[in-house]
């Protein structure tokens, strides 16, 4: 009998609106500060794996062990809370940068060019369509930490702790290592 609205806003967007009470949880990237902003309680979610993905038709997606010299000759998509992370800036490496706030809108812009730095889960049911750039400056995919934001109290209401186990129980099976035979 709740209705939940799921909304794509900023970092600094989500925070202010937990602050005021007009939002009761935010998921996104850690900021590796040891305390969360006043009024605001958290739940490290884990590190998913991030990898450099193209489009399948792309011609980079053909291409072997690409330098970051070449890689950088190429349009980089950029998740907008990405790219105001420390990590996301990091990782900015081409000087042609578009950013997008919303993924399916970044997964739409890589089937005509460029590639992305994204986590794995986000290509969801079109992850047959995207491969990850095989490069010679990254021996493996990298990982970033998620948070879980929500109003700070002593008491959590039931319906936030059913909301708090299952964004939870999501990034459980998300984070999970995938199982390599050798």
């Amino acid at each position: 009998m709740t209705t939940i609205n799921w909304l794509s806003r900023s970092r600094d967007t989500a925070l202010n609106q937990l602050i005021d009470g007009s939002a009761d949880f935010s998921i996104t990237l850690n900021q590796g500060a040891v305390h969360p902003e006043t009024g605001v309680s958290f739940i490290n979610l884990g590190y998913p794996a991030f990898d450099y993905y193209v489009h399948r038709n792309s011609p980079l997606a053909k291409s072997k062990n690409l330098s970051l010299a070449e890689v950088q000759l190429h349009r980089q998509f950029v998740l907008e809370d990405l790219e105001q992370s420390q990590f996301g800036q990091q990782t900015l490496i081409s000087s042609k940068i578009s950013s997008a706030s919303d993924p399916s809108v970044l997964l739409d812009l890589l089937e005509t060019e460029g590639f992305s730095l994204l986590p794995k889960h986000l290509l969801g049911k079109r992850q047959d369509e995207f491969v990850s750039l095989d490069v010679d400056f990254a021996v493996q995919s990298g990982h970033f930490g998620y948070v879980l934001l929500y109003p700070a109290s002593a008491i959590t209401k039931p319906l936030q702790q059913d909301c708090i186990d299952a964004v939870s129980n999501w990034f459980k099976q998300v984070c999970a290592p995938e199982k390599t035979s050798y």
